[in-house]
């Protein structure tokens, strides 16, 4: 059966947006197995090394990920009208529209 869009080559459902895998634990539903297991990984599992954002006390699993993390961190944009930080111009540039839009300031 041939694909249609890229959310569905990686597994998603893009027809109806279900998440059929829940954690048995807290109900917390994914729409991915692999992103479950790691979810129950970080939070239902003792003795795994978190790494622990310093300026907001989010935690990640691994080092990788919270050095992402951090690049919100930096003001390199900062949205003039909502305070939102972006790592990158044209994630920024996208959201600053977006905003606009929703004060009305431009149509849509």
């Amino acid at each position: 059966m041939p694909y249609t869009s890229t959310a569905a080559v990686r597994g998603y459902d893009v027809a109806d947006d279900s998440k059929p895998y829940e954690c048995e634990t807290c109900g917390k539903s994914y729409t991915k197995r692999d992103r479950l297991k790691k979810h129950i990984e970080v939070k239902h599992t003792t003795n795994i090394q978190l790494f622990i954002c310093n300026e907001c006390s989010k935690e990640y699993c691994s080092d990788d990920d919270l050095q992402r993390h951090l690049l919100i961190h930096t003001v390199r944009y900062k949205c003039p009208y909502c305070g939102k930080r972006h790592d990158r111009r044209d994630r920024y540039e996208r959201h600053v529209q977006k905003c606009i839009q929703n004060a009305g300031l431009l149509p849509a």
